[in-house]
């Protein structure tokens, strides 16, 4: 019995499959289960990942302030904008001091220009 216990197990474990899509820093996107389940997240030093902003991930770009991301909201059917100061990203002690949005592509584009945000320079397929 504890044989078939032990085969279900590591069955269940190993039938898991994710990968991560983008790094920046401690910032990554990655995915669990499917592709389309794409989350930013932000990975603290010992490994332990903290969400940042959920899925689905369509396109994102940084630079040395700011992650700037494209989201397909599923709720909504809509697409969002959101953009993290990543020095005010404390994620230790708040998870939402320097994630803004989300934004629609209009506003979203009015504040690229006046913040100076990076491009989108990645995009999902």
């Amino acid at each position: 019995m504890h044989r078939i216990l032990s085969l279900l197990l590591i069955v269940l474990i190993t039938s898991c499959d994710s990968g991560v899509e983008w790094k920046d820093g401690h910032y990554q996107v990655q995915w669990i289960d499917t592709y389309e389940n794409r989350k930013l997240g932000y990975v603290l030093d010992g490994g332990f990942w903290i969400p940042r902003i959920g899925k689905t991930i369509e396109a994102i770009g940084s630079d040395e302030n700011y992650v700037v991301i494209k989201k397909y909201e599923e709720k909504s059917g809509q697409i969002e904008f959101y953009y993290i100061v990543k020095v005010l990203d404390n994620v230790e002690t708040d998870l939402s001091p320097g994630v803004f949005g989300p934004y629609d592509s209009e506003s979203f584009s009015e504040l690229a220009i006046a913040k100076k945000l990076p491009n989108l320079s990645v995009e999902f397929k």
